[in-house]
């Protein structure tokens, strides 16, 4: 009798080597350890959590797929100041947008001692332990009222935007409803619905992306080439579930 469990799921379809090496390096991700937070916070459609795996014949290196140039994987084991003087930095510099300190990191015009990706690097410590001090870069550059009122607010509107994928390649739909938690779990269960992210929205969410290389499909669907960089820019702007 053949005692061999059957390998369960679908293979993953992953992008070519070049192009997921192409969108990973526009993240601005110094090391492989923050690759994975990265990878884990995105849940990125399409990506590999180990391209070193998945790419096994055109991978060379751990900096040439992230585009860095550190000799060994430290970055979380570096001696950078806390959160509050991190944050104090950011709200006196001329830095405005999370894209544009990212960008100054990685050309390494910032101090030494301070991480181009603070959104990971203060949530958890290098042994793991979740230290919460992030919220969200408005909250980093000083830009943002209350958070706690924000997030109040946020609650009593429960306004959500939904994305999830589509069949066909690139395709995603984006739902717009105001509904309760409950209702919502209820409705993403009925149609088996499996989203990419639940975004808790105070604002419009059309303008942040009407810029970005996107195509109207059908109403409410969009052809997009790089969902990650949609799902950056919404993450900057608004509270999600996944």
């Amino acid at each position: 009798m053949d005692k061999t469990k059957p390998k369960r799921g679908r293979k993953r379809l992953n992008y070519e080597f070049e192009q997921a090496r192409d969108m990973v390096r526009r993240e601005g991700l110094p090391s492989r350890l923050t690759y994975y937070k990265w990878y884990a916070h995105n849940n990125p459609a399409r990506l590999p959590k180990r391209p070193d795996r998945a790419y096994k014949k055109e991978f060379i290196s751990w900096n040439d797929y992230l585009g860095s140039s550190n000799k060994f994987p430290t970055y979380f084991h570096k001696n950078f100041v806390s959160f509050e003087k991190a944050r104090e930095y950011a709200i006196t510099s001329n830095i405005n947008t999370a894209e544009e300190w990212i960008k100054q990191g990685k050309e390494g015009r910032l101090p030494d001692n301070i991480p181009h990706r603070p959104d990971y690097y203060y949530v958890t410590s290098p042994k793991g332990k979740k230290l919460g001090e992030w919220q969200t870069w408005k909250h980093f550059f000083g830009r943002t009222d209350d958070i706690i009122a924000n997030i109040e607010r946020t609650q009593k509107f429960a306004d959500v935007l939904i994305i999830y994928p589509l069949e066909e390649l690139n395709i995603y739909r984006f739902m717009s409803l105001k509904t309760t938690r409950d209702k919502l779990t209820a409705l993403l269960k009925k149609h088996n619905i499996f989203p990419l992210r639940i975004y808790s929205i105070t604002f419009p969410w059309e303008p942040l992306i009407e810029n970005a290389n996107i195509t109207l499909y059908d109403p409410g669907i969009y052809r997009i080439p790089n969902i990650n960089e949609i799902l950056y820019v919404l993450d900057v702007n608004y509270t999600h579930d996944r």
